[in-house]
């Protein structure tokens, strides 16, 4: 490494916060689908009335007469807004993480650094049963949610006329949206997190 240039890893490590921030992008209406289809449970077993409706009231603007009045610009401006948290939230918890890591290495001595060493050995495969690991929560969680969903269903009052069968094929395409989008972030972010690795080890 002696030859390499010293803003390489500064390069790396910027390009892997910008790859993470477009993978947040991908979270976002992973969040949003499946707290969408939270709200339909909680309306349906528990009434129309939040009243946790004023913690999240800054993302829908309202007019004069306290209605919220929600067009595409609103709506993208709220998805940037909460992508932007979101990646803000996992910024800092790294570091903080980071920053537990070298205190408890400090604290513990030599004996936390040689079992650092040893769990870094197989790099390689770590990497790949954390992004299995996390492929498995993130899709187990959104799955329990979707079946609470679909024994809701049923619970729920519609308007007459409707067909019994449309809020399964709604949800059954949020779920799918779901299930796409955590893919595709776990892949991008995980490349995020092995640049952000690589640039924080060779500085």
């Amino acid at each position: 490494m002696s030859n390499q240039h010293p803003l390489v890893p500064f390069t790396i490590g910027a390009f892997g916060y910008l790859v993470k921030y477009f993978a947040y992008n991908f979270l976002t209406p992973v969040v949003l689908i499946t707290f969408a289809a939270l709200m339909f449970v909680y309306v349906t077993f528990v009434g129309p009335e939040i009243p946790f409706y004023k913690y999240i009231s800054f993302l829908f603007p309202i007019d004069y007469r306290g209605n919220a009045t929600i067009d595409e610009e609103d709506i993208l401006r709220a998805f940037n807004l909460l992508t932007f948290i979101f990646f803000l939230f996992s910024i800092v918890g790294g570091w903080l993480l980071r920053l537990f890591k070298r205190a408890k290495e400090q604290m513990l001595g030599p004996e936390a650094q040689i079992q650092t060493a040893g769990a870094d050995i197989p790099a390689s495969r770590t990497w790949l049963s954390t992004i299995k690991r996390r492929f498995i929560i993130n899709s187990l969680a959104i799955t329990v949610v979707y079946l609470v969903v679909f024994i809701a269903i049923p619970l729920a009052g519609f308007s007459e006329g409707t067909s019994p069968w449309q809020p399964y094929l709604i949800f059954i395409v949020f779920y799918v949206i779901a299930m796409v989008s955590d893919t595709i972030y776990i892949g991008i972010d995980s490349l995020s997190n092995a640049m952000l690795g690589w640039a924080m080890s060779n500085r």
